[in-house]
């Protein structure tokens, strides 16, 4: 029988969540995108051939509204991997994970949870408000791995997940501290896909 790695993405609405998972579950990026109403789950099966060895993927996508916070902790327990997911172009989303959402994650999740840091919607690098040096000195301050993404373009989405099971099949399998993906390699591949620079920011992500 196949271990379980249990994921939760955490972030305020419309840091691209929902958007997220939808890439990386059905590789699909839905342009309009309702806010998560309430928690919600899904499920992918890996397989790792440099461990021989099969996991399952849930993954629970929390509200990020403020009337659904506190129904979002009975959704932790358990959680082996917490995702701190913020949009580049949203300074206040990024504010909300070091002021609320890791602490809210981490107290009601075990002491060996594995922190991801997410910095979404890189496609919009042009209206970055989140410098990269800053999310990497926080995430390295709470020993998170780093990642940069875009649900519209698919960058980084299934990297991050296939981490996100590799590490919990060999927690020693790097050191997230320092495991930071070339961030301005995929900034500039996500303006090469895009064509153009974006002058109006995405609903979603």
């Amino acid at each position: 029988m196949a271990d379980t790695c249990k994921i939760v993405l955490v972030g305020d609405a419309g840091a691209g969540k929902t958007c997220i998972i939808s890439r990386y579950i059905n590789d699909r990026f839905e342009k309009t995108q309702m806010s998560t109403a309430c928690p919600s789950f899904c499920n992918k099966s890996v397989f790792y051939p440099n461990y021989n060895k099969t996991i399952n993927i849930d993954i629970w996508d929390t509200a990020g509204q403020e009337i659904y916070r506190s129904i979002s902790k009975l959704f932790y327990n358990g959680a082996s991997i917490g995702i701190l997911v913020y949009d580049i172009s949203n300074k206040k989303s990024f504010d909300s994970l070091k002021d609320y959402w890791h602490k809210e994650l981490k107290e009601n999740t075990d002491n060996g949870v594995i922190f991801f840091l997410v910095g979404n919607k890189v496609d919009l690098f042009e209206m970055e408000q989140v410098s990269e040096q800053e999310a990497k000195d926080f995430a390295k301050s709470i020993g998170a791995g780093f990642y940069l993404t875009s649900a519209k373009n698919n960058i980084n989405i299934n990297d991050l997940f296939w981490k996100c099971g590799e590490i919990f099949i060999d927690p020693n399998s790097s050191n997230l501290s320092e495991d930071f993906n070339n961030a301005k390699r995929d900034r500039k591949q996500s303006i090469r896909i895009n064509g153009s620079t974006n002058k109006k920011k995405s609903s979603c992500c």
